[in-house]
Parts: C-alpha cells; structure tokens; sequence
C-alpha cells in the first residue's frame, strides 16, 4: 500500500474536492470497501481527509419525524395510503416491514406502480432503497445519499432507531440554509482579517479588485465621516475578499494553495453557494443533477475554512 503523502489541509480537501469526487469515489465509499483511492492515498489519509473536510449538518429540523410521516407497509400497496402521498405531492415514503418498523424508503412513483399492478412489495423488492443517514449527518454523505436515493430514513442516536425521513426537498428549507450560512459569514471574517494583518495600507490590496474598488472605498469613507473607525475590508464582498486573497502570493501560500488556479478552483463555488443560502426566493437544490454542484461548493467552503483555520 502507498504511503500517504503529506499534506497541507487546503492541498488535501483540495485533491478530495477535485480527485476523489471526478473520479466518482468519495469518502464514505472509500471507507466502506476498505480500498485505496484513484490518486493514491491511503485508506487512513482518506479517513483523516473526511475528518477535516466535514461540515455536519443536524437533521432534527430538516427531516419529517416519524410521527408526521405516511408510510406504506411490505405487501399489497393500500389505496388511501397512494392517494394521501399523490395528494399532498409527496415524492417519496418510508416502508415498514411486518413488526412494523422503517426498513426502506421508495419513490411514489413506484408505489403507484405497485398498485396498478397488483405486485406487493417485498424483501427482494428493487424499487425499495435502504438508505440510512445519521441525525448528525456529514454534509457529503447526506448530498451522496440523497443524490442517489432521493430520500433517506435518518437513525437517531443510540438505541432510538429510526427517527425521520429526509428528502431532496428539504435541502430547500430555511433549517438547512441556517446550518450552512454562518459558517459562510464565519469564512468572510477570517479571511477579511487574513487580509488586515497582511496590509499595513488598504490601498495595497484595493488595486487588485480592478475597476470594484470603487465601491469598497465609497463604503468605506463614507463609514468614516460617520465617525466609525472600520477597515476598508468592511465593505468587500466575499468574491472580493477570495480575489484579494487569490491575487496575492503570500497570502495563497500561507493558506495552503501553491497556485492561483488551484485556489481559483474554489473561490469560483463560494459566491454561488453564499446566494443561494442566503436567499429563500432561490431554491439551493433545483433538481436532483444539481446535488453533486451543492456538494462540491460545500466542500470547497470546508477546504477554505480549514485553511483559514491554521492561518491564526
């Protein structure tokens, strides 16, 4: 087995972002099948990668709890249960074996199906999909589950079993937005003070924002005659603070990023991620196509923010 190379954490989210993820591999499957990744790490840097490149997300908010949901037992599909999920236009639901507890999760589509048909479900059913997620849940696992089962039973922790379903839907609630968005804010601070501690004058760093610039600085004096004593990063965006940052050697490298276009690769996913969490009106998840797109740009997030985080 290769030894590990060793690795900066932003090179290593990095090569997890751009290696594993293009070659259709991820953590959770790597550390699954006990197997050695496409570019060459092994199984222990793959595990210390899913460590450090993790943010949890807490279903308890997210997920329809068990009491709330409808679900459809093994055996023959019963009508009031088809027409309560057509009705109330739900896309998936939990299946119950005969003790009566979760085992599954299939499509509405599939019981519709079942029913014309007249064939039960069963054990050996393939429509059913047993797909499991924790209540605390690593955001890349959860967008993996979900981009390839739709929906997920969540398990609570220790002996409570099954205590939700979650679905592709409910990425587009406000309790998954608020889970992703301060750390976003987080991220914009930090990298605004990277760039104070680095610049004893702002306009060392203001050229680099082009014709931008403006902006920033009209924000900025205009704060100072109110008498608010504020750093001209006060008014940057967070595209423009990762530009100032991408722009300026010293600051890439002591980040982890031996090149622009290396860093130029994740500053590209934090704009698109940063609107579409902190703006109901757009849904974050359009389609199920779009899941691999939410998790490489929180994956990007994570890459920054532990890069940011050995930067103090």
């Amino acid at each position: 087995m290769p030894k590990a190379p060793a690795l900066t954490t932003a090179t290593a989210c990095s090569n997890a972002l751009t290696g594993m993820a293009d070659s259709g591999w991820h953590v959770g499957a790597c550390r699954a099948r006990n197997a050695i990744d496409p570019v060459g790490y092994s199984l222990p840097a793959i595990t210390q990668l899913a460590e450090a490149c993790v943010t949890p997300i807490d279903l308890s908010e997210l997920m329809v709890p068990e009491r709330r949901w409808h679900s459809v037992t093994l055996g023959q599909v019963d009508l009031d249960v088809l027409g309560h999920l057509k009705s109330h236009c739900f896309d998936d639901a939990p299946v119950t074996d005969e003790s009566g507890l979760p085992c599954a999760v299939v499509s509405t589509s599939d019981i519709e199906v079942s029913f014309t048909s007249g064939s039960p479900f069963t054990t050996e059913s393939q429509e059913l999909k047993r797909s499991f997620v924790p209540l605390s849940c690593p955001a890349e696992r959860l967008l993996d589950t979900l981009g390839q089962h739709r929906a997920a039973l969540v398990h609570g922790d220790g002996s409570e079993g099954v205590v939700g379903l979650v679905t592709i839907s409910d990425l587009n609630k406000h309790a998954f937005r608020a889970q992703i968005y301060p750390k976003i804010a987080r991220l914009e601070q930090r990298l605004a003070d990277l760039i104070d501690e680095h610049f004893e004058d702002p306009w060392e760093w203001l050229p680099h924002l082009g014709e931008a610039k403006s902006g920033v600085v009209g924000h900025w004096e205009v704060l100072r005659k109110e008498g608010l004593d504020v750093s001209a990063t006060s008014g940057a965006t967070l595209l423009q603070l990762l530009t100032v940052i991408g722009s300026t050697e010293q600051l890439r490298k002591k980040l982890g990023f031996k090149s622009a276009k290396e860093f130029g690769e994740l500053k590209g996913r934090m704009p698109r991620l940063r609107n579409a969490v902190m703006h109901p009106a757009r849904p974050v998840v359009e389609s199920r196509n779009l899941i691999e797109n939410l998790k490489s740009s929180i994956m990007a997030l994570d890459t920054l923010w532990n890069a940011t985080d050995g930067a103090f």
